[in-house]
């Protein structure tokens, strides 16, 4: 469903993301993990188009290049995504900031999907944290995404919220067939959604596999928690 082929991210000349490549198959819910500045939301950035990819740089889904497409334009072509802080429509109801990106087509199931029906006549900004990540995957279904980009939304969450989040997740990806991915720091709840994950450091990809086998990396031990022994849990 989505392929990435030696991307590359540059600040005024500083590389953000080096010569990123992997593939997504479709449905699939896969991870990224790493400390804060590895350049996961770059990435992000990248895939949405709000950030310019360097020359050689290769964006496909479903086969198609994107990779010179608008933010606009990718999202209608089917990639979605959240924010590490929510960026709601403010001033529009929460059905409203559904309706804004569907493009005429009912919202109720995305409203009812996550949850959110009884909240459709509130404005974003007075919901709880947990509601708003909520109602930003629900836009995100909304404008039709066929590859869900979740940018920590479990942050800030309680634990008692991880259960819900993740049943919605599988539920995007096994009922809905949405190919997701996720940049997440709660390590529990990555273990629990996917078998696969994907280090990055310095803008590179320094390991890749399950979190049971990273945990036992050396670079990923070093990379991500410094001079400890373990990855936490």
């Amino acid at each position: 469903m989505l392929s990435l082929q030696h991307v590359t991210v540059n600040y005024g000349g500083v590389p953000a993301v080096s010569d990123v490549s992997f593939d997504v198959a479709d449905g699939e819910i896969m991870a990224l993990i790493g400390p804060n500045g590895a350049g996961k939301t770059s990435l992000f950035d990248a895939l949405s188009g709000l950030t310019p990819v360097a020359s050689g740089s290769r964006l496909l889904l479903d086969g198609r290049d994107v990779s010179r497409l608008s933010p606009e334009q990718r999202c209608r072509a089917g990639i979605a995504r959240t924010f590490q802080i929510p960026r709601l429509f403010r001033t529009l109801t929460v059905r409203q900031s559904l309706e804004v990106v569907a493009g005429g087509r009912p919202v109720d199931e995305q409203l009812a999907l996550c949850g959110i029906e009884d909240v459709a006549a509130e404005l974003p900004g007075t919901l709880p944290l947990p509601v708003q990540r909520r109602c930003e995957i629900a836009r995100a279904l909304a404008s039709g995404g066929r590859v869900l980009l979740l940018d920590e939304v479990a942050a800030g969450l309680p634990a008692s919220e991880h259960d819900a989040l993740v049943a919605l997740v599988r539920q995007l990806a096994v009922d809905h067939r949405r190919t997701i991915i996720l940049v997440e720091h709660v390590l529990p709840l990555v273990e629990t959604l996917t078998e696969r994950v994907i280090v990055l450091n310095s803008g590179r990809i320094i390991a890749e596999g399950s979190l049971a086998t990273l945990r036992l990396d050396p670079a990923v031990v070093t990379a991500y928690l410094g001079q400890t022994t373990e990855v936490p849990t």
